[in-house]
């Protein structure tokens, strides 16, 4: 009787993954700041649109107690949302290794300190 023999099995070639993607992975931590970071700022924005539109339209189309007091809870979501954006914009740009696009950064800036100056000029009015 023939002894049987392993056979050896192909080896599967490794691909090498392109060092520009390895370099630029991010730590768990940077990639949940930026997350954190991204969705607080589309949360200042769309807040401070919601309260720009009922303001608008309680003054020019129709007064209405509702629209006024979901403009001023609007407001206050995004002063609260834009406080988030403006205490973690100096967090990402510092764990980041790809820093964000400057525009954007920016962008998170103004966005934030918006809510902040419009409740400071309606106190001071």
């Amino acid at each position: 009787m023939a002894k049987k023999t392993k056979q050896r099995k192909p080896k599967k070639s490794k691909k090498r993954v392109p060092r520009h993607l390895v370099e630029a992975a991010e730590s768990r931590s940077a990639l949940s700041a930026t997350v954190a970071w991204t969705l607080s700022l589309m949360s200042t924005l769309v807040a401070e649109v919601m309260g720009f539109l009922s303001r608008l339209y309680t003054k020019l189309v129709e007064p209405n107690d509702l629209l006024t007091v979901m403009g001023a809870i609007m407001l206050f979501v995004a002063l609260i949302a834009g406080l988030v954006t403006l205490g973690l914009t100096p967090v990402v740009l510092k764990l980041a290794k790809k820093r964000p696009p400057q525009v954007i950064v920016q962008l998170a800036c103004v966005a934030g300190a918006l809510p902040i100056l419009v409740i400071l000029l309606q106190y001071l009015s």
